[in-house]
C-alpha cells in the first residue's frame, strides 16, 4: 500500500499547522502563533506530564 503525498501532508500539518513556527516566542511578533500555542503541543506536554507522574518520585523534568 502506497502513501500519497496528500496523506503525508495531512500528518505533517497535524503536528505542524500551516503558518505556525516552531521557534521561541522572543523571535515572533506579539500576537503571532508559535508551536507552543497549538493543541498538538498541549497534548504532547500533557502526555509527558502523565509519564513523569507514573515514575516513582515524579521523574525529573529537564
Amino acid at each position: 500500500m502506497k502513501t500519497t503525498r496528500s496523506e503525508l501532508l495531512d500528518v505533517v500539518y497535524r503536528f505542524y499547522p500551516r503558518g505556525v513556527h516552531n521557534t521561541d516566542r522572543i523571535y515572533v511578533p506579539p500576537g503571532k502563533p508559535v508551536y507552543e500555542d497549538t493543541e498538538e503541543h498541549r497534548r504532547l506536554v500533557e502526555a509527558g506530564d502523565r509519564g513523569r507522574a507514573a515514575i516513582p518520585g515524579g521523574g525529573a523534568r529537564r
